[in-house]
């Protein structure tokens, strides 16, 4: 039986860097296939049944930001409860008719605009529609 040579480092070269090739060819395209395939979207539009309505406030969530919606006078108002200043959540404080930062002690008064601390703008106001039954919200 003839003897197999032995491996040369020339050899031994020309395999790792045909496997790093062969790796980097294959990430390149699970990164292309990954990217090809559609994410599914959050929805875009909420809808808040009015009977879930609490003390005239209702919180939910819209592509994955909190917002809590309020009936006054002037009718019904949603803002989105992500800080302006640091993204943290805002939380609306019905006793005091303020939204309260838990991070930096930034305020909002019940317009959503900033009463104190470092926020550099109000919060965003989302759009309201009576559907009926319930209210949806678009942002």
């Amino acid at each position: 039986m003839p003897e197999t040579p032995e491996p040369s480092r020339r050899d031994l070269l020309h395999w790792t860097l045909a496997a790093w090739g062969a790796g980097a060819v294959a990430g390149i395209g699970g990164i292309l296939g990954a990217s090809a395939v559609p994410r599914p979207q959050p929805p875009t539009t909420a809808r808040i049944p009015k009977a879930d309505l609490k003390d005239g406030s209702a919180t939910a969530s819209l592509r994955g930001t909190p917002f809590t919606l309020l009936i006054t006078p002037a009718g019904p108002v949603a803002f989105s409860l992500a800080c302006t200043h640091a993204r943290c959540v805002v939380a609306w404080n019905a006793a005091s008719s303020e939204f309260l930062c838990p991070c930096h002690g930034g305020r909002f008064d019940a317009a959503g605009r900033v009463v104190a601390g470092p926020p550099p703008a109000p919060l965003r106001r989302l759009e309201v529609a009576d559907a009926g039954d319930a209210w949806e919200i678009r942002g």
